[in-house]
C-alpha cells in the first residue's frame, strides 16, 4: 500500500514538474534577432531616443544578400535590448531608483545618466513602434 503512494507521489511530482516546464517555456522571451538569422544581422543604423542609442538590426537569412531598404519585412527589425551612451557608445547600467519609481540608465565609461519611467524592456517596444513607423514612411516616400 504504501508503494502504491508513492508510485502515485512520484507520478504526480514528474507531471507537476512537467507543466511548469511547460509554461515556462512559453513565457520566456526570445530575441528575434538569432532566431533564424544564420547569418548574423545587418546593422539597420542607431537611433537616438529616449536620451539614449538604440541599435537597429535587421536577420541576415543569406551570406550573399545584399540588404534592400524597400524589401524590409517590418515585422523582423530587431531592436538592441541594451540602451548605450550618446556619449562614449558604452551599454548603460539600468538601475531603480527608490524614492520615484522611475528607471536610471548609467554610463560606467564617461559617468553619463538618464531617467526614464519604463525599464529597457518596456522601452524597446515603444523604440521598435517609432522605428517601424520611419521606415514605412520612409517607404511610402519612395513610392
Amino acid at each position: 500500500m504504501v508503494k502504491g503512494l508513492l508510485d502515485s507521489f512520484n507520478l504526480f511530482i514528474s507531471l507537476l514538474i512537467k507543466v511548469i516546464k511547460l509554461f515556462h517555456k512559453k513565457n520566456v522571451k526570445y530575441n528575434k534577432s538569432f532566431i533564424g538569422a544564420e547569418y548574423g544581422t545587418y546593422e539597420l543604423g542607431e537611433f537616438h531616443l529616449f536620451n539614449v542609442i538604440w541599435h537597429v538590426k535587421y536577420p541576415r537569412y543569406d551570406a550573399f544578400e545584399k540588404l534592400n531598404i524597400n524589401t524590409i519585412t517590418l515585422s523582423n527589425i530587431v531592436i538592441d535590448t541594451t540602451p548605450r551612451c550618446p556619449t562614449c557608445k558604452t551599454e548603460l547600467k539600468e538601475t531603480k531608483t527608490k524614492f520615484t519609481r522611475k528607471v536610471k540608465f548609467q554610463c560606467v565609461n564617461c559617468r553619463f545618466s538618464t531617467t526614464a519611467n519604463q525599464n529597457s524592456e518596456e522601452l524597446v517596444i515603444d523604440v521598435e513602434r517609432i522605428v517601424k513607423n520611419k521606415y514605412e514612411n520612409r517607404r511610402m516616400k519612395d513610392v
